[in-house]
């Protein structure tokens, strides 16, 4: 038997190398091409066999050096770092698997708002946002991306406008990185990005609860009495309260009741932002028949302001408190600002848990039971607020024998059901007691009774179809009442929840969609950081400097003790 030359076997070691270089080669042409033709499997094969061959002439030898212990450190080394890649790897792929956000920073600016999560995760239908620009903006992409995550019917797509013409054509683009809804056969342009105006969670949400909404619903806010006006841009104006009303879909007009005969037919809520002066019984008489047939009422009042409302909230069980709320749980309760994170259960409030919002200048109210009326306290004061009597002090104290421990109550909620039914029996009581008047009517109540014929059983069935049908259109009247007016002022409407406070109060008023009522997008804060040039210097030398300097000195010190 032959054996082969020892020179031979020297280099028939290093087929090991080979094969394995070929069949690595194999492996990266069959996954690279997604083919496993020919090719890649002749590679593997080939460079397995001669890893083989190679194996049996390098095997003494590898026996060798696995014994000694520079090979032990080093497999360890080897052994050691592999583990670590794998875990790292291992990590990579759950968090690719699984995803999971954490938004660290302060008013949550990376984490979609419950609204927007509601009104997302709530679509009835296909809801689509289509941007017309060829380079998406990856903080854009990103942002559309934690929509789609809400709901299956939010998409998205980029356009390039220079393409798809006949989506330009069909959306009428006039200019490059515009953004359109699409959402029911109905389109809705959005906005323009550019550097100035990129999207945001408030432009979008807002857009969108536009077009699922079919119709604009119409706000009037009262004047005519001193009222806080909403053409007031001022700090004591409501600017900020029409503007975000008519970007969430809302039609907004000013009303003055005294040159009208009736209210407004097309009113989804009426406002009346603390009037200064009381109205007219004439005007009061119409928010009353305004409540009375369906209506939606917003009532804010300033402490210690005569509104001539007293008889309509009287119907309803609400009592004006004239002293004036003090918070002791806060450092300036002498401004008699009062910080609200109790919340009543109701879905104006619903999403608010205990968030805060704040209320200056506010006096408390009270309501009693009224039969068919649903009241539910809103607002809730902390335990150390009181009911200030005396306003003239220097410094708030509580006075057990005037003023009103805490919690107090500074907004309500209330609706009364009104039904056809109950109308057709008022409007039939009304007819009694004018025919009981009427000497005739007995005469005709008896004539009534001869003349019944079989069609009086057509009628009972018709009046049976009636009534079911009279209970299906059940209207219900809605009041919300604040004894504060500030909260919803340019000057606080942004601060906390205010402004989420007012606007939830406002929907729920005009019995639009109950989901959409919770917290709104925050929008980004200015965070700069202006530094005048000696402070800047200062920064650059310390960096750049000083500290390195510092650290040179302590090495070289300790060198030198060291050597």
């Amino acid at each position: 038997m032959k054996t082969i030359p020892k020179p031979a076997q020297k280099y028939l070691k290093y087929l090991v190398f080979l094969g394995l270089s070929i069949a690595i080669a194999g492996l990266v042409a069959g996954f690279v091409s997604e083919k496993w033709s020919a090719l890649p499997i002749s590679l593997l094969v080939v460079g397995s066999l001669l890893m083989l061959v190679g194996l049996v002439f390098y095997l003494p030898q590898l026996q060798v050096v696995l014994q000694q212990r520079s090979t032990q450190v080093g497999t360890d080394a080897i052994v050691a770092t592999l583990s670590v890649i794998i875990i790292l790897g291992l990590i990579n792929f759950l968090a690719v698997r699984y995803p999971s956000r954490i938004d660290l920073t302060e008013t949550q600016l990376f984490t979609l708002s419950p609204q927007t999560q509601k009104i997302i995760g709530n679509l009835p239908q296909p809801l689509k946002v289509l941007v017309f620009d060829a380079t998406p903006d990856p903080a854009d992409k990103e942002l559309l991306d934690n929509y789609r995550r809400q709901g299956d019917n939010f998409q998205y797509e980029f356009v390039d406008p220079q393409i798809k013409l006949g989506m330009v054509e069909k959306f009428g683009v006039d200019s490059a990185r515009e953004v359109h809804l699409e959402y029911d056969e109905r389109l809705q342009r959005l906005q323009t990005l550019s550097e100035q105006e990129s999207l945001s969670e408030v432009s979008l949400s807002n857009g969108i609860e536009r077009i699922i909404r079919q119709e604009q619903p119409q706000i009037y806010f009262l004047q005519g009495h001193g009222e806080l006006s909403p053409d007031n841009s001022g700090e004591n104006g409501l600017s900020s309260a029409e503007s975000s009303l008519e970007n969430a879909g809302y039609r907004v007009e000013t009303l003055n009741l005294a040159d009208r005969a009736e209210f407004p037919q097309d009113a989804a809520a009426i406002i009346v932002p603390a009037p200064q002066q009381e109205l007219l019984e004439r005007e009061v008489e119409l928010l009353q028949d305004y409540l009375d047939e369906g209506g939606s009422l917003l009532l804010m009042f300033e402490p210690r302001t005569e509104s001539g409302l007293e008889p309509l909230l009287e119907e309803w069980g609400v009592r004006r408190d004239s002293r004036l709320i003090i918070d002791g749980s806060i450092a300036n309760s002498s401004l008699a600002t009062v910080l609200v994170n109790n919340y009543g259960l109701h879905p104006i409030t619903a999403d608010f848990e205990n968030g805060n919002s704040i209320y200056l200048l506010s006096e408390p109210l009270e309501v009693e039971e009224v039969e068919g009326i649903q009241a539910t306290s809103l607002l809730r004061t902390s335990e150390q607020s009181w009911a200030e009597s005396d306003l003239e002090l220097e410094e708030f104290e509580f006075n057990p024998g005037s003023d009103i421990q805490g919690p107090l109550t500074i907004g309500y909620a209330l609706n009364r059901q009104q039904t056809e039914e109950s109308e057709d029996r008022d409007k039939l009581e009304e007819l009694d007691s004018d025919e009981e008047e009427s000497p005739t009517s007995e005469e005709s109540e008896s004539d009534s009774d001869e003349e019944e014929s079989p069609a009086s059983e057509e009628s009972d069935s018709d009046s049976d179809e009636d009534e079911s049908e009279s209970k299906q259109d059940e209207k219900e009247s809605r009041l919300v009442v604040f004894g504060n007016s500030r909260f919803a002022t340019d000057g606080w409407f942004k601060q906390q929840l205010n402004g989420d406070v007012f606007l939830n109060s406002v929907k729920w008023l005009a019995n639009t969609d109950d989901t959409s009522l919770s917290i709104r997008p925050k929008e980004l804060k200015n965070r700069r950081l202006n530094l005048t040039v000696g402070q800047a210097g200062m920064i650059f030398w310390l960096a750049v400097f000083i500290v390195p300097a510092f650290g040179f000195a302590i090495a070289g010190w300790t060198w030198w003790r060291r050597r």
